[in-house]
C-alpha cells in the first residue's frame, strides 16, 4: 500500500489566534526568551500540508512566503508520556524570523487542535525504564 503524500504546507494567510499567541509566548518564554519581541510581528502565512493538524507557518507580514528549509529548532515541549504515547510541540526559526509551530504525535494520537500550555513540560529524553 502506497503512503499518501501531501504538500509541506498550504497557503493560509491570517492573523494569529489568541491560542496560537499564548502557545508561542509560552514556548518562547520557556526556551528562547530573547526572541519574545518577535511575537508582535508574526502572522500566519500557511498551515501544515496535512490539512488536519493545528501546525502553522509564520511570516512577518501576510505577503511573506513560508520558510520550508533552513530553520532550526528553538523550542520544544511535550505532554506527559502515557500508554498511547505523547505529543511533541516544536517551534522552528531562522536567524531572521520564527518560521513554524509544529505538533506531532509520538504514538496513537490524532492532533486536531492546539494543546493547553498546562499540558506541556520540557522535552526530555528518557534513558531506560528507571523507576
Amino acid at each position: 500500500m502506497k503512503t499518501p503524500t501531501f504538500p509541506y504546507c498550504i497557503p493560509h494567510r491570517r492573523e494569529l489566534s489568541l491560542r496560537e499567541r499564548e502557545m508561542l509566548a509560552f514556548l518562547l518564554s520557556e526556551n528562547a526568551p530573547q526572541r519574545l519581541d518577535e511575537l508582535e510581528h508574526l502572522t500566519v502565512v500557511a498551515r501544515c500540508g496535512c490539512g488536519r493538524c493545528p501546525g502553522v507557518l509564520f511570516g512577518k507580514d501576510a505577503s511573506d512566503e513560508p520558510v520550508t528549509q533552513g530553520a532550526r529548532l528553538i523550542a520544544d515541549m511535550m505532554t506527559t508520556p502515557a500508554d498511547k504515547g505523547f505529543i511533541g510541540v516544536m517551534l522552528w526559526a531562522t536567524d531572521a524570523r520564527i518560521t513554524e509551530l509544529e505538533l506531532c504525535s509520538f504514538g496513537d494520537f490524532d492532533i486536531t487542535e492546539l494543546l493547553s500550555i498546562s499540558e506541556l513540560k520540557p522535552f526530555v529524553a528518557t534513558q531506560g525504564n528507571a523507576q
